[in-house]
């Protein structure tokens, strides 16, 4: 009931990430999420296809600094009444100063728009504080799905569920040494088409 709320206005200094975007935002990625380079941050928000949907923004002052970015990573959220596109936001990052928090809803505001339904998943302290206070709500409910490819990786998972988890996971780890051959055993086999090449970093 009451006045219908006029649509969210973002500030026109956020803008679109693309191939073409200044320097000055991939030197912000670098120093403030991951030392990647250009092509990595191009490549992960897929600037270079055609067609697709902007999935990145940043903040640019009038003198040109970046103060802020935030990026999309675009999916489908499975929910009763059907499917609905969605986004996960990533690499939200804010330079320290004065316009931190104005800068960093700013640009959740505007990948909020973008998204449709936009999504997180645990997130930083900070931004479990801001989210409830924006309207956001929290799911108790998600399905995930894993598999354990090895009796360590099914101890260490089992020791996160709390002090009862740590107790259980204690007294399984023999019989995980004992699974890890069968579980390597289930494990897909590679096409004899497919090379695997170790990488240093992703």
């Amino acid at each position: 009931q009451g006045t219908p709320r006029p649509p969210r206005r973002t500030s026109p200094m956020v803008r679109t990430f693309g191939p073409d975007a200044p320097e000055a935002v991939f030197a912000f990625l670098d120093d403030t999420v991951s030392r990647r380079g250009r092509d990595h941050w191009c490549w992960k928000y897929r600037t270079r296809d055609a067609g697709a949907a902007p999935s990145a923004f940043y903040w640019q002052e009038e003198d040109g600094s970046v103060l802020g970015f935030i990026g999309l990573m675009r999916t489908a959220l499975q929910t009763p009444s059907g499917e609905h596109a969605a986004a996960w936001f990533v690499d939200w990052h804010v330079r320290p100063g004065a316009k931190g928090v104005g800068v960093g809803i700013g640009l959740l505001r505007k990948a909020e728009a973008a998204a449709g339904m936009l999504l997180t998943l645990q997130g930083s302290a900070d931004t479990q504080k801001i989210l409830p206070k924006l309207g956001w709500k929290q799911s108790f409910a998600p399905r995930t799905w894993l598999r354990p490819l090895s009796g360590r990786f099914l101890a260490a998972w089992i020791a996160q569920r709390g002090r009862g988890g740590k107790i259980l996971a204690s007294a399984l780890r023999p019989f995980g040494l004992l699974a890890s051959p069968f579980l390597r055993c289930s494990r897909p086999s590679v096409p004899a088409d497919v090379t695997l090449v170790a990488l240093d970093r992703f």
